[in-house]
């Protein structure tokens, strides 16, 4: 079961729920368009896996803004993935949207923040971005990592 908290800044690598450590080490940003369906947003964190060689083992967290916590795809997402949802600050988004390699038009007018997917993988994970974000159909993701270690089991 997964929970969802709001946050400015979490370690990758602690149990979201009890604090304890673990060996995931990817913390997955995601954002979306309103009504994404899960299967865009499952898509999304598959590719940004991939892309940084990552398997779903290392995922400890999905993030994303407060605006998009409501967002159907985005809870089912972390339900079916078995890991919580972390939902950042809009001030912190903000704040870390300054480090995303991505500027969104459409992302900025909409929130005011450069890319939701980069902004809440940096936000929650205080961690940094190995690629830009991954994008599959109407839903975006980005993979925030801290040293890697042995995948959970």
């Amino acid at each position: 079961m997964s929970a969802t908290k709001t946050t400015d800044h979490l370690p990758i690598g602690q149990n979201r729920l009890r604090g304890e450590s673990s060996s995931a080490s990817a913390l997955a940003g995601i954002g979306c368009r309103k009504g994404a369906p899960l299967a865009d947003v499952l898509a999304a964190i598959e590719a940004a896996l991939a892309v940084n060689g990552l398997a779903r083992a290392h995922l400890a967290a999905l993030a994303t803004i407060a605006l998009k916590r409501d967002e159907p795809a985005i809870a089912d997402a972390a339900r079916a993935l078995g890991v919580p949802l972390v939902v950042v600050s809009e001030a912190a988004a903000r704040d870390a949207s300054a480090r995303c390699p991505t500027s969104s038009a459409a992302s900025l007018a909409a929130t005011g923040i450069a890319c939701v997917s980069e902004a809440a993988a940096l936000a929650a994970s205080g961690g940094r971005l190995a690629h830009p974000r991954a994008v599959r159909g109407a839903a975006a993701c980005a993979i925030a990592t801290s040293s890697l270690r042995e995948p959970r089991s």
